[in-house]
């Protein structure tokens, strides 16, 4: 009868409890969720334009930029004037000036809010 050999198997090392984990090979990390980019559309420079347009004065054409801060903004400067007209029955020269001129600016910068509201949106 042929001896049999009994060995002892190798004894299994426990881990350290200070050991590092390992990232199984199959680990990604959490993406960021966009919280800008809910609807996935972007923003029509056309639109904008004629919201530039028709509407400049109030200020949605910088709402819908996502620049909300200053087309609110914009639109209490122009209730602030539209009360001085009508309240006080006095026109406000410096402040429809003021709104005028930046009106015009808008409508020359308003390719570049588009422009950088699509980058934000899809970064």
């Amino acid at each position: 009868m042929p001896s049999a050999s009994f060995t002892r198997p190798p004894a299994v090392k426990s881990p350290s409890p200070y050991a590092r984990p390992t990232a199984p090979a199959f680990y990604f990390p959490p993406t960021q969720p966009q919280a800008v980019a809910a609807t996935g559309k972007r923003v029509g420079v056309a639109v904008a334009l004629a919201l530039a347009i028709f509407l400049g004065l109030l200020g949605i054409h910088r709402i819908y930029v996502e620049r909300t801060a200053s087309g609110i903004l914009m639109l209490l400067a122009a209730i602030a004037n539209a009360v001085t007209i009508v309240g006080f029955g006095m026109l406000p020269v410096a402040g429809l000036a003021a709104l005028g001129v930046w009106w015009v600016v808008d409508l020359f910068l308003v390719k570049r809010m588009v422009r950088s509201a699509n980058r934000r949106r899809f970064a």
